[in-house]
């Protein structure tokens, strides 16, 4: 057998080199190009309510875990104003690039636009659901001077006194209003409604006794429970509350019956799919991570996590839901 030439050996050592190097060269580019480089600099959470309530909390709580997690500040910006619009608006007239992201209830997507005339910005049609972040289901409570402790007696007392037994809310259309509004069906009576500026001064109504009932966050009833001026009697989740065992579900007794708040990502509507579920799963693997987990649940916040489409599929079943409610009672914006 005769051996290579020199030359040839290393012409052939040579086209090896160059073939392994262009190869090289090529792959990364090749997944270079699928990636998306997201965030590039700092991410803005527009807020539709006021510091220190529960979307504001949620909002804090994923920002600084999604902060860590992107190597990028995410700053949120509380834009109150127009039951969550003014924020809507904001977001909705930013850059699709993911840079700008709604952290919103279903008080503004689902609600307002139904109930709200001349609208600045239609929610729906001008936001992409991103992903549902976390929920929180509320808690139906009852005066300690109202003798009420079960739904049974709520139902009891409602039909021997109609038009005397009364529940709060945080204003006309919020999810406290349809909610009770919605129990008030299941059960058959006709609790009085009164109206209240927010969740804290009508819960603080049925502590001092001049308010029968209202549905509530839990971080704003659990010091009235606490302190034994307020009874759980029930909570809106489709299961028993683990904050509050002891109360059961309304749809325990009551199949379907629903009341918990979302706070949930939305972006430009004409941001890219794709952009929109690299989002949603970085902020599900976030949520659902065991120190930001804990952080929720001890305010009484539950995490989530999932998909567009999920979300998506809430916000429909929940417009099906408050529409109809929101339709039979004639209620308008105020």
């Amino acid at each position: 057998m005769h051996a290579t030439p020199a030359p040839a050996r290393r012409a052939t050592a040579l086209f090896c080199t160059l073939a392994i190097g262009l190869a090289s060269t090529l792959m990364p580019t090749t997944v270079d190009a699928n990636e998306i480089r997201y965030p590039t600099r700092p991410v803005r959470f527009i807020v539709g309510n006021t510091a220190g309530s529960g979307a504001d909390l949620a909002a804090r709580i994923v920002a600084r875990g999604l902060s860590e997690a992107w190597k990028e500040s995410v700053v949120v910006d509380n834009r109150g104003g127009v039951g969550g619009l003014l924020a809507a608006e904001i977001v909705a007239k930013a850059e699709p690039d993911g840079q700008t992201l709604m952290l919103a209830q279903e008080g503004a997507i689902v609600i307002a636009p139904v109930i709200q005339r001349n609208l600045s910005v239609d929610p729906q049609k001008s936001l992409a659901p991103v992903v549902n972040l976390a929920d929180t289901d509320y808690v139906l409570i009852a005066s300690a001077k109202s003798g009420i402790r079960t739904l049974d007696d709520l139902r009891t007392l409602a039909l021997k006194q109609p038009g005397q037994r009364t529940f709060a809310s945080a204003g006309v259309g919020s999810v406290h209003h349809l909610g009770f509004e919605q129990l008030n069906q299941f059960l058959g009576v006709a609790m009085v409604h009164v109206p209240f500026k927010g969740g804290p001064p009508g819960a603080a109504e049925v502590a001092a006794g001049n308010v029968d009932a209202m549905f509530v966050s839990p971080a704003a009833a659990t010091g009235f429970i606490t302190n034994g001026r307020v009874f759980a009697v029930a909570t809106g989740g489709v299961k028993r509350n683990p904050q509050l065992p002891a109360a059961p579900a309304v749809a325990e007794t009551h199949r379907g019956f629903r009341v918990v708040s979302w706070f949930a990502l939305f972006a430009p509507a004409s941001t890219s799919s794709r952009l929109i579920e690299k989002i949603a799963r970085d902020a599900t693997e976030v949520v659902r991570a065991p120190e930001v987990r804990t952080a929720l649940l001890a305010q009484g916040i539950n995490p989530v996590g999932g998909t567009p489409k999920q979300l998506a599929d809430l916000v429909r079943s929940d417009v099906r839901s408050y529409g109809e409610t929101i339709r039979r009672l004639k209620i308008t914006a105020e």
